[in-house]
């Protein structure tokens, strides 16, 4: 996901309907992920968590 372009309004009205879903179900799996690791005390990035989470409409 590092290598993904900065994401921004525009860029997302600009996509196809079933790519942004299909972005923001990625996020969200990989947010699930993260949140997993963290309570196991196993995260390395805590600041991917912040990220995903602004990415997000409505976290």
């Amino acid at each position: 996901m590092a290598s993904r372009q900065r994401l921004n309004a525009k860029t997302i009205r600009n996509m196809k309907p079933e790519d942004r879903a299909k972005l923001f179900n990625d996020l969200r799996s990989e947010l699930l992920k993260l949140q997993t690791q963290r309570e196991r005390g196993t995260l390395d990035n805590p600041g991917r968590v912040r990220a995903i989470r602004r990415l997000l409409p409505g976290y």
